[in-house]
């Protein structure tokens, strides 16, 4: 699982693998060290949500999908699950789950990492 963060934008990408253990699960976990701490990024399936949250305390996001929405986007060839929460001050956080597919171009990549088959891959680059 990979974590993308820009400004009120929270994204992670999951391999066919990942969603697997996710829906196995019902949590993945992925975790960053440093030399004072560790930083955290968990995503797990729970019935208590109606759409995508999430919430950052002690060094940890936490992304909770809606468990049905979550079993839908599996098992289906959709490639995102997106929701948005309020923040205050007027802001928004929006949230996106989404497929990670190969890349287009030959060597881009992470190597033994299984991938989603890209949809767009159908002519030579």
């Amino acid at each position: 699982m990979k974590l993308r963060i820009y400004r009120d934008n929270i994204r992670l990408r999951l391999t066919p693998s990942d969603v697997h253990q996710l829906m196995t699960s019902r949590s993945l976990m992925e975790t960053t060290h440093f030399p004072t701490s560790t930083f955290a990024y968990i995503c797990r399936l729970t019935a208590d949500v109606a759409q995508p949250t999430a919430k950052f305390e002690a060094n940890q996001i936490t992304v909770d999908l809606p468990l049905a929405a979550a079993q839908r986007w599996a098992d289906s060839p959709d490639v995102t699950l997106a929701g948005s929460q309020q923040i205050g001050d007027g802001r928004t956080l929006q949230i996106l789950i989404e497929k990670d597919f190969e890349c287009l171009l030959p060597g881009k990549d992470e190597p033994g990492v299984e991938l989603y088959p890209n949809p767009r891959k159908t002519q030579t680059v």
